[in-house]
């Protein structure tokens, strides 16, 4: 059986005699498939020689000159830094918008703490108005408005003075003289 470069799946050869052999003229009719010992020899040794044969990009690699090697390592080396390129702006990336979600929340906590500021300082003034503290003052501490009847009124009169424009004004001595009389 003829083997050139191939599978046996695409060989032929072995189907035309693999026919052959059905219909051939005395044959018997079997559920058995007889394979001749030249047939199981010829695709052991088709196998071996698919295993040891190297691939084509070995074939490639094997066949570089100097200048060709130095293209094939500057590409590798070229697509390393490309690639790492990628995976750091990446995870970069994935930093982002980690640092983005936190000051998103961060945002989000100190509106709410405004909101919060905002009615606390509106109860602050609602408390400290007139009308509270007198409310309070009324309620919790049983005090009462004083009546009109209930209030003295004290005029200062000009005796009570005790800075005399009239008189000359005198040095520190004469002030202190004037202390002791």
């Amino acid at each position: 059986m003829p083997m050139t470069e191939g599978s046996i799946a695409y060989d032929l050869t072995v189907r035309k005699e693999k026919q052959q052999e059905e219909t051939g003229a005395g044959a018997r009719k079997s559920t058995r498939h007889v394979v001749s010992a030249k047939t199981v020899k010829l695709n052991k040794l088709s196998r071996q020689k698919q295993v040891t044969a190297p691939l084509p990009v070995v074939k490639a690699f094997h066949s570089l000159d100097a200048h060709q090697w130095k293209l094939v390592i500057l590409s590798g080396a070229a697509f390393l830094a490309l690639m790492s390129f990628f995976l750091i702006s990446i995870s970069y990336q994935v930093r982002e918008n980690e640092l983005a979600s936190a000051i998103a929340e961060r945002q989000q906590r100190l509106a709410s703490l405004q909101d919060d500021y905002g009615n606390l300082m509106i109860k602050y003034d609602n408390k400290m108005s007139d009308a509270a503290i007198e409310e309070y003052a009324r309620t919790k501490l049983g005090m009462q408005k004083r009546e009109r009847f209930q209030m003295e009124w004290i005029e200062v009169g000009k005796e009570d003075d005790f800075e005399n424009d009239d008189a000359e004004k005198t040095g520190l001595i004469d002030q202190f003289k004037s202390y002791f009389d």
